[in-house]
Parts: structure tokens; C-alpha cells; sequence
């Protein structure tokens, strides 16, 4: 049910003023551009170093929704501005894995909570969900703000390695 749900040509979850769709060639541009190194500051990702490896990413991520196990979302405004991303991995499991990023101008306007709300949703809708596993590092205050306006639980915390050798000081989330 929700690897089809996921893979209807038309798929979109609309908010009061958003729009999340999956990430087609029409953001790899912005998308690109807005993923910056300030962006990815505590993250896992890095920054893409060219077009061609966020092209690749996108295929990936193409093959993953239609194999029903992930789904990366380009977050957009009404009039299609390209605002960031939200995801979800391992979808099969009754605890999927969700993140979000904003690009700079987006940020501080409760997008991410709206974005994140209605991806919860829909996922609630479609499969058996115990909790949502979300991480933030303890630098980024927004983060964790967000986890816990989310009904976000902190289970832990611990330390990781970025792509790029980062040291990240995670803290772990479950969000019912």
C-alpha cells in the first residue's frame, strides 16, 4: 500500500502552505545550489561537489521510492519555490528514519514543523508506525527544537562521523 502510494505519477501531500513532492529534475538545480556547507553543517551529507553527483543522487533516490524502502520530498511554496528537503528511510519498518533541511531563507518560518507534520501523517496513513527516528546534532538548537515540538523523546545521545570526517554529537529522537 504505501510503496504504491509513493509511486502514483501525481503523488504530492499539500499543507496549508506547502507542497512536498518527490525530487524530480526540476529542483537538482536549486537543490544544488542551497545545499551548502552552512547547511550541512551537522549533517551526514555533504555538499555536493558537482551537479552530476546530486543528478546521481537523485537517481538513487528515484530507485529507492519505487522500491517502496525511501522517499526524499522537495519541500516547495505554493508558487513552487523550492524551499529544501524532508525525508524518510527504511520505510518498511514500523520506525522510519525522517530528516529535513531549509535553505537559509526558509528557516525560522515553522516550515520545517508543517513539512514534518504532514509527512508523519501520510506515512501514519499509509503503514503501521510505532515511532519516527530523528537526529540532530546538540550544536544545532533549531533542531532539537523542532524534535521536541514534534513530541520528540531524546533515547540518547552519542558521537558519529560526517561523509566529510566531521564529528557530529548526535542526539537520538523517537517521535510518536
Amino acid at each position: 500500500m504505501l510503496r504504491t502510494a509513493i509511486n502514483q505519477p501525481d503523488f504530492c501531500i499539500k499543507t496549508e502552505r506547502l507542497m512536498l513532492v518527490p525530487l524530480s529534475e526540476a529542483h537538482l538545480k536549486p537543490f544544488f545550489l542551497e545545499f551548502t556547507e552552512e547547511i550541512t553543517r551537522y549533517q551526514f551529507p555533504e555538499p555536493f561537489p558537482s551537479i552530476e553527483e546530486a543528478r546521481a543522487f537523485f537517481l538513487r533516490a528515484q530507485a529507492f521510492r519505487e522500491e517502496g524502502e525511501e522517499l526524499v520530498c522537495a519541500v516547495l511554496a505554493p508558487d513552487n519555490e523550492f524551499l529544501g528537503s524532508v525525508e524518510a528511510r527504511n520505510l518498511t519498518s514500523p520506525t522510519p528514519e525522517v530528516g529535513i533541511w531549509l535553505k537559509a531563507g526558509a528557516q525560522g518560518k515553522g516550515y520545517a514543523k508543517e513539512a514534518m507534520m504532514a509527512f508523519f501523517a501520510f506515512f501514519r496513513a499509509q503503514h503501521q508506525v510505532d515511532f519516527f527516528v530523528y537526529e540532530a546534532d546538540r550544536r544545532n538548537p533549531a533542531s532539537i527544537k523542532l524534535a521536541l515540538s514534534l513530541g520528540g523523546e531524546l533515547q540518547c545521545a552519542y558521537e558519529a562521523q560526517s561523509a566529510g570526517g566531521e564529528l557530529l554529537r548526535l542526539k537520538l529522537f523517537y517521535i510518536e
